[in-house]
């Protein structure tokens, strides 16, 4: 019968069992270079506002720089929070995953103003959307996801509130994760 290997320090650990993340970014300057971009996204996006649904062509902007914000977005949050995940101790990914919580907070407060827009789309108007520019084909699930959960959608302001507190209504959760997760030895 194998026994099972054991270790007292993670950096005794054969690369070849660790997560290879550089996929992901080589280093914190690649990971920089795509929160600029996604700023850049957020600045393209802020220039819709009260003109979401002007045109079906702004409706598709919209929805392709949103796809593009959450792929990028997507890469950054699983390598903060994957590095995170090696060693909670380590206070480094710790801080950027506070920090990437913070931007996403903030974010929605720049962005609430697209949803808010979105309430007023209809089925009908999403069916003239579509006939116009073809291409809002590819997000209609979605599209009507929104339509269907309008009704329960709060308020512009009552949203940016929500997107205020964001961070530290999960704090608590976050933190105990943090402890109940490290590899500290608290005695007996």
């Amino acid at each position: 019968m194998d026994t099972i290997k054991t270790y007292e320090n993670r950096n005794d650990i054969p690369e070849c069992y660790k997560w290879d993340l550089d996929n992901l970014y080589e280093s914190f300057d690649e990971y920089y270079k795509d929160r600029d971009r996604t700023t850049e996204i957020i600045e393209k996006i802020k220039k819709y506002e009260g003109k979401v649904l002007s045109s079906s062509r702004n409706l598709l902007d919209i929805e392709e720089l949103e796809l593009d914000l959450s792929l990028i977005l997507d890469k950054m949050v699983n390598y903060i929070h994957l590095n995170s995940e090696l060693d909670t101790r380590d206070g480094l990914f710790n801080s950027k995953m506070g920090e990437l919580t913070d931007f996403y907070s903030k974010m929605d407060l720049e962005l609430n103003f697209v949803s808010e827009e979105l309430k007023s789309l209809t089925d009908e108007k999403l069916d003239e959307f579509i006939s116009l520019e073809p291409e809002l084909k590819k997000y209609e699930f979605d599209l009507r996801r929104t339509i269907k959960n309008n009704k329960h959608l709060l308020s512009l302001e009552c949203e940016n509130l929500l997107s205020t507190l964001s961070p530290v209504m999960g704090a608590g959760e976050e933190i105990f994760s943090k402890l109940d997760d490290a590899d500290v030895d608290y005695g007996s």
